[in-house]
């Protein structure tokens, strides 16, 4: 009787701490997502007002001025904020200059803009990787894979939800490890 006792005990112990985890970690992710997709642009931008900053960014972009292709790219999405493509180079101009934090926010956007923007489905992935963000360069990992015209029938399961870190991990990778069997020629 008195083992019973400790064992009911004991369950509401772990239930306890169960349901305090879950708002603990409630309260992380809310922490963690606000201010996500806000972007700051900077101030006195030159480009503002002027035509063809996609292409001008794009061009600076190719050729390495990264700083440059940020200011142009900055006002090219600030005269066209559902501009997905421009999104996506601002945040991969973020990205190329190590500067993850800020590339996640345009490509956040890029991928509010079009669900199906695979360069920044993709981008997101490499981008959460670097901030050691594993959970979510998974999901992004995931979605480019059931985005993809290729690849989609290979990510029949959904990754997200999963609370073990590992086990998201290790089906990651299984998708990805089939993903090449199942390529057009």
């Amino acid at each position: 009787r008195g083992e019973l006792a400790e064992e009911r005990l004991w369950e509401s112990m772990q239930q306890a701490g169960m349901a305090e985890a879950e708002a603990v970690s409630s309260a992380w992710e809310a922490a963690m997502f606000t201010g996500m997709d806000e972007y700051l642009f900077r101030e006195n931008n030159s480009y503002l007002g002027q035509q063809g900053l996609l292409a001008h960014g794009s061009a600076l972009f190719d050729r390495g001025e990264l700083a440059e292709a940020v200011m142009a790219l900055e006002a090219a999405v600030q005269a066209e904020p559902e501009d997905s493509a421009a999104w996506q180079l601002l945040g991969q101009a973020h990205a190329d200059a190590d500067d993850d934090a800020r590339a996640i926010a345009c490509l956040r956007r890029a991928v509010a803009s079009d669900a199906h923007n695979l360069e920044a489905l993709l981008s997101l992935g490499v981008s959460y990787t670097n901030e050691l963000d594993q959970t979510r360069a998974l999901e992004h990992l995931q979605l480019w894979l059931e985005s993809h015209p290729d690849f989609h029938a290979v990510a029949p399961e959904p990754l997200r939800g999963h609370a073990d870190p590992f086990d998201q991990q290790r089906r990651g990778t299984k998708l990805f490890q089939r993903a090449p069997g199942v390529a057009p020629p």
